[in-house]
């Protein structure tokens, strides 16, 4: 909805494939039905051959773009996230390049508002480690959320190492696991990133979880949350750095006791 929301602003029709933005939210179908519904028409898919430009985000949509491209001629941008201030820039930049139109003033004044919140927020961020566990892609838009804040991502669990994502994570090491071994590497960082069922390694390491992806059925309105663009990534920065503040353990006299448990006298 937020992508879509932004390329009408330019004047543009966006054709999104797939598009489950309303199949979780919005509707009740008067029967149960055991697939999404809704989303981009028929016709729509078989007329991509008419659009002027596809946008490829995620490098999971890199193949399907070139073959559309192959077999259309359509051309193509790659752009890896649409999160942070220079993937949402470049997303902006590129959507003005195209229509031809000017930036709108709603969405400079959305950029405004994420630079002030880069500034606020990253005085909670730094110094912090991370354990993440998502697909690649997700992966990829995490540790550069995190990367951009002055956060490390200490441990990296994704699902395949095939994509060509992982190989612009930031972390130092990206491993293909399950949330086993997130569990097992994840001692001792500040913030634990991934779905619901990582709660319990959450409770047994005593670690804040931050719940991103699929599923989240503990907790009410996922399915409404910004992540993308100026507004998304200023959403998901104050989030996080309420998550840090809420379990910020403060200083004692004791634990700034430079002699303590050293053997020494003060």
């Amino acid at each position: 909805r937020e992508a879509k929301d932004m390329v009408e602003a330019f004047g543009m029709k966006p054709v999104i494939l797939p598009d489950i933005s309303g199949a979780l939210d919005g509707t009740v179908p008067g029967k149960w039905i055991p697939t999404t519904y809704g989303g981009c028409p028929v016709p729509d898919i078989e007329n991509l051959s008419d659009c002027f430009h596809a946008i490829a985000i995620g490098e999971h949509m890199r193949r399907p773009a070139e073959a559309l491209n192959k077999k259309a001629d359509v051309p193509f941008t790659l752009l890896p996230t649409l999160t942070g201030l220079k993937a949402s820039d470049d997303f902006i930049a590129l959507l003005a390049q195209l229509s031809g139109e000017p930036v709108p003033l709603a969405l400079r004044r959305r950029r405004s508002q994420l630079q002030d919140a880069l500034l606020d927020g990253h005085f909670h961020f730094g110094g912090k480690t991370i354990a993440i566990a998502v697909e690649p892609d997700h992966l990829f838009m995490l540790a550069s959320f995190f990367a951009d804040l002055g956060a490390e991502t200490k441990v990296a669990i994704t699902t395949t190492g095939d994509s060509a994502a992982l190989r612009k994570v930031s972390a130092k090491v990206v491993q293909v696991g399950d949330l086993g071994d997130f569990e097992n590497a994840s001692a001792g960082v500040g913030l634990l990133v991934t779905h619901a069922h990582g709660r319990q390694a959450a409770e047994r390491l005593k670690i804040p979880l931050w719940r991103v992806g699929f599923p989240i059925f503990d907790r009410l309105g996922t399915q409404h949350k910004k992540t993308i663009g100026y507004e998304g990534t200023r959403d998901l920065i104050f989030e996080v750095a309420n998550i840090f503040q809420a379990n910020r353990k403060e200083p004692t006299p004791q634990s700034l006791n430079p002699f303590l448990n050293r053997g020494e006298k003060p």
